[in-house]
């Protein structure tokens, strides 16, 4: 009788987690479609001795999120990723990059490349 119950309630858990995944708000399509697009067009990491703990893609995903959300500074970008499990869950983000490092992407990106970017997504 216990097994049929778990057994219930897991297929029953799993149908509830399918029904929630299939909802997904515009930032986290907007992300999807640009972290697709920046794997396609640019490289994985600007440097092969840079420290690997965030690509290339992931951080200017990032940033063309700040462009699409408007009015948003780096620290407040840092602070909506820190409140956002999905969006983390999306870029693949263990942890939050900090506010000074989406600058130091946005110095080392040109304005050019990131609006050819955005023009793709």
């Amino acid at each position: 009788m216990i097994h049929y119950t778990l057994r219930r309630q897991m297929r029953f858990s799993s149908n509830c987690n399918l029904k929630r995944n299939k909802r997904e708000g515009r930032y986290i399509r907007f992300l999807r479609v640009a972290l697709f697009v920046t794997r396609q067009t640019l490289p994985m990491y600007s440097h092969k001795k840079s420290p690997h703990i965030y690509s290339l893609p992931q951080l200017i995903s990032c940033v063309l999120l700040k462009i699409y959300m408007k009015n948003m500074s780096y620290r407040d970008l840092e602070d909506f990723l820190l409140s956002s499990g999905d969006i983390k869950r999306v870029l693949g983000l263990r942890r939050v990059p900090n506010y000074s490092t989406f600058s130091r992407v946005c110095n080392r990106v040109t304005g050019k490349e990131i609006k050819r970017i955005l023009g793709k997504v």
